[in-house]
């Protein structure tokens, strides 16, 4: 089993994890653009609008796994809270229990600096990441409906 480490990156570690962020970006359908990988998470991080851990597999020097957390607000709440809007793990270290590490350090996150709750959405036909999150504590929420607008 390889050895990795989780780490929260800083702004020197964007490097490092766009080559993942850009095949997680390529599974949701978006072209294959390294350099809008990069320049997305060093802006997100040297603004601190985003927290990000990754799974680093020391071996080979790469990154194998990320979460990307978005700090927010509730207001009904009136507390800070954490959006859990990506995780990924590169298709060769699957089932090693990364996702969950990651998960698991969002939650320590979360913990420590007093975020009220961490809301995430996963796709209707992703079913793993479903048992995951349900394995891990999170519950589907029936009680608002979520809408979009794409277009303005």
């Amino acid at each position: 089993m390889t050895t990795y480490i989780i780490q929260q990156a800083s702004s020197r570690d964007a490097g490092l994890v766009a080559p993942l962020f850009n095949e997680y970006r390529k599974f949701y359908g978006q072209k294959d653009n390294i350099r809008i990988c990069f320049d997305f998470l060093i802006s997100r991080l040297e603004s601190d609008e985003s927290i990000i851990f990754y799974a680093f597999d020391e071996s080979k020097k790469i990154c194998c796994g990320f979460v990307q957390l978005y700090p927010s607000f509730s207001s009904v709440k009136a507390k800070r809270i954490l959006i859990l809007n990506d995780l990924f793990t590169d298709l060769k270290y699957r089932s090693q229990g990364i996702a969950k590490a990651l998960i698991q350090s969002s939650h320590n996150y979360a913990k420590a600096h007093e975020f009220g709750k961490i809301s995430l959405e996963a796709s209707i036909d992703n079913h793993n990441a479903q048992k995951l999150y349900n394995n891990m504590g999170y519950k589907i929420d029936n009680s608002f409906l979520t809408f979009v607008k794409n277009r303005f």
